[in-house]
């Protein structure tokens, strides 16, 4: 409703940080990962606000591609045990000891 609208004006006014604080209020994971996709990968405090919005509310998708921008492969096998993907922990922690 109307925090979702507020977060999208914040969004085209570029106050990202506000968006963000309102689509992670609200649950908005659709209009969250729009954020996360338009913002550089320095937003790291940002990012980080999504990844945990995201495994909140079990999406592991958005979380993965958010914890992929960030490039945090420890982050990425504790997403995948969480997510009971046991073959794709193991595979990093292969490549990444």
């Amino acid at each position: 409703g109307d925090l979702r609208a507020a977060g999208e004006m914040y969004m085209t006014a570029g106050q990202t940080k506000k968006a963000v604080e309102i689509f992670v209020k609200i649950g908005s994971l659709d209009n969250l990962i729009e954020v996360v996709r338009k913002s550089p990968n320095t937003e790291s405090q940002m990012l980080h606000l999504a990844i945990k919005a995201f495994r909140k509310h079990q999406h592991y998708a958005f979380a993965k591609e958010t914890i992929l921008k960030v490039g945090d492969v420890g982050m990425l096998i504790n997403l995948h045990m969480e997510s009971h993907r046991w073959d794709e922990a193991f595979q990093l922690s292969q490549q990444h000891p």
